[in-house]
C-alpha cells in the first residue's frame, strides 16, 4: 500500500512569521519615534517664536510709553506721528506706527522675505 504524506506546518513557518511580526513592529516603532521627534522640534520652534514675539511686543510697548512721556530718542518722527520697527526673528519685524499722542495706529508683523 501506498503511504500518504501530508504536509505539516513545521517550526520553520512559525519562525518566519515571528521574524516578520518583529520586523513590522520595529518599523512601526521607528516611524512613531521619528514622528514624535518632528513634533517635538516643531513645538520647540513655536515656543521660541512666541518668546521672541513677546519680547518684541514688550519692547514696542515700552517705546510707546516713552513716546507718551515725551522721549523720542529711539523712534522716527514724521508728519503723522512716530514709527519704529523691532526685530522678532531674522527676516520678521514688528512694525509700529503711533499718532502724535502715542496711540497705536499700526501694530503688525512684517515678513521681509515676502517682498523679495
Amino acid at each position: 500500500m501506498k503511504e500518504r504524506r501530508s504536509l505539516k506546518p513545521g517550526t520553520g513557518i512559525a519562525t518566519i512569521l515571528l521574524i516578520f511580526v518583529v520586523l513590522a513592529m520595529t518599523i512601526l516603532a521607528v516611524l512613531s519615534y521619528l514622528h514624535a521627534s518632528q513634533n517635538h522640534q516643531s513645538v520647540a520652534r513655536q515656543i521660541e517664536y512666541a518668546q521672541a514675539y513677546s519680547e518684541a511686543e514688550a519692547q514696542a510697548s515700552y517705546l510707546q510709553d516713552q513716546v507718551k512721556k515725551g522721549h523720542f530718542e529711539q523712534v522716527e518722527t514724521n508728519e503723522e506721528g512716530y514709527t519704529y520697527s523691532i526685530e522678532i526673528v531674522k527676516g520678521q519685524n514688528l512694525f509700529v506706527q503711533l499718532d502724535k499722542q502715542g496711540n497705536a495706529l499700526i501694530w503688525k508683523t512684517i515678513d521681509e522675505t515676502e517682498g523679495s
